[in-house]
């Protein structure tokens, strides 16, 4: 008998250092789990790094950036004046009558967008369900922008004082927090679209 329970117990104790994993296994394991999440940040630290790379190039300086403020300080204009303001753009100037603004870099809206279409683009989700959020949030986030640039407009007009904080804090801060709360409607979308489409 004495044998017996000596052997049972050196089998349940075997049974147990084979049934706990190794550190290394532990390791593994742990990173496993944590990959999507690593995944996620650097692939979205690799895309705004290109992305900056690119904004801040002499060929992005000479070939695009001029062209691109110009038309959204064109789109801009054209909102203003359906309120009735009388403003005239050119070269990337919105002016009227008791105020006037350049649209530089910064004013494009591109940062919060380039940062809201990257962490859409290396979130762990199937990327047909990607495709609605890139879509839709670059559009919104377009619309949005030039929304921004016609309240500046009119903060200057009317509450001059106040223009300069709203243009370097204010403003970019509410357009940020907007593209994160696009950000985290379209989770929401996409995780009730994937256990929809996982029940079928």
């Amino acid at each position: 008998m004495a044998k017996s329970n000596k052997k049972n117990k050196k089998a349940r104790k075997q049974q147990q250092q084979k049934a706990k994993p190794s550190p290394q296994q532990s390791f593994q394991e742990g990173l496993k789990a944590k990959s999507p999440v690593i995944l996620f940040l650097v692939g979205f630290a690799v895309c705004v790094i290109v992305f900056y790379l690119f904004y801040y190039s002499s060929w992005y300086e000479e070939n695009l950036r001029d062209g691109l403020l110009a038309f959204q300080a064109k789109l801009g204009g054209g909102l203003i004046n359906l309120f009735g303001y009388g403003v005239q753009v050119n070269n990337g100037i919105i002016s009227g009558n008791d105020f006037a603004m350049s649209i530089k870099n910064g004013c494009d809206g591109l940062e919060a967008t380039v940062l809201f279409l990257s962490a859409v683009l290396m979130f762990p989700i199937a990327f047909k369900l990607k495709i609605p959020g890139l879509l839709l949030g670059f559009g919104i986030l377009f619309i949005a922008n030039l929304i921004r640039i016609m309240g500046l407009y009119m903060i200057g007009v009317h509450w001059n004082s106040a223009f300069e904080f709203f243009h370097l804090h204010g403003g970019l801060v509410l357009f940020m927090f907007f593209a994160l709360s696009i950000w985290l409607l379209w989770i929401d979308w996409a995780y009730k679209k994937e256990k929809k489409y996982a029940t079928h």
